[in-house]
């Protein structure tokens, strides 16, 4: 068979397609660490504290249910307390394994029960529902914060950490549009409200368990690191240490809590106001 001679414009190709496959692999997010970044963020904007929000509106809940809703994630964040212990015992990718589990069991229970409207249990399962998978929610990101540091790079977390804030900050916006936009279109083709909204959350359920594989290979690569670097884990301290000792942690501590509960109940109070203004 007779064999073609590459000309100058098939080899100029070629160096074109290398380029533009080399710098797309630059681009890319290659670390399965970013994918997870990446996901988590996209998720939470469709099963995210605000379209919780959007449908105790659409449940009829008023400015106290709406102000429970704002308080339910400052309150589940305190579960973090006793995350460094779970991490010492059972490893952290474990304990975010069952805190993913959690969230995603409680936030289909929530949705099901705004989308279902059983009566007077409607409100009372959909606030269970949300702090149970505002409670598995804080144990994951608790958790993940020491895988990320397990799985990254030595000498090199900084870097990793802006690289996954890049990515999971591009998909927050990117698919925060999408979510807005889909939820009013499909109020406006005629389905209710509160069936809608139930809809982008479990859409964000959905994409939350797409991160399966990025988070099973995270697990591995924490798993090689702790056999290459014993030493660091059997230096961990006692549980004692977990709590404040000095004046100035605890007035650190007091800060946090005074901040979060005064940001969590004015952001959700002004996202209730635009939703009850804009229908």
């Amino acid at each position: 068979m007779r064999r073609v001679k590459p000309t100058h414009n098939t080899a100029r190709v070629s160096r074109w397609r290398t380029r533009i496959a080399l710098a797309t692999r630059d681009l890319a997010p290659a670390h399965p660490g970013y994918w997870e970044g990446i996901l988590i963020q996209g998720a939470r904007q469709f099963a995210g504290i605000a379209m919780f929000a959007a449908l105790a509106v659409a449940l009829g809940g008023g400015h106290l249910v709406i102000g429970i809703v704002a308080a339910i994630p400052f309150l589940a964040r305190m579960a973090q307390v006793g995350v460094p212990a779970l991490v010492r015992r059972r490893g952290s990718w474990s304990v975010a394994r069952l805190g993913v589990a959690i969230e995603r069991s409680g936030f289909l229970a929530a949705a099901l029960a705004g989308a279902l409207r059983p009566g007077t249990w409607t409100i009372p399962l959909f606030l269970c529902g949300f702090a149970t998978g505002m409670v598995g929610q804080a144990l994951y990101d608790g958790a993940m914060a020491a895988l990320h540091s397990e799985v990254a790079e030595p000498n090199a977390f900084a870097q990793y950490t802006s690289m996954k804030t890049r990515w999971a900050s591009i998909s927050g916006l990117a698919l925060g549009i999408i979510a807005s936009f889909a939820v009013d279109q499909t109020e406006h083709l005629g389905v209710p409200p509160n069936v809608a909204r139930a809809l982008a959350i479990c859409v964000g359920i959905g994409v939350h368990c797409l991160i399966a594989r990025p988070f099973a290979r995270m697990g591995v690569l924490a798993r090689e690191r702790a056999r290459s670097d014993t030493a660091v884990h059997a230096g961990a301290g006692s549980s004692r240490e977990l709590l404040p000792n000095t004046a100035q942690e605890w007035a650190v501590v007091h800060l946090a809590l005074a901040w979060g509960f005064a940001y969590g109940i004015g952001a959700r109070q002004s996202e209730a106001m635009a939703l009850r203004m804009l229908g």
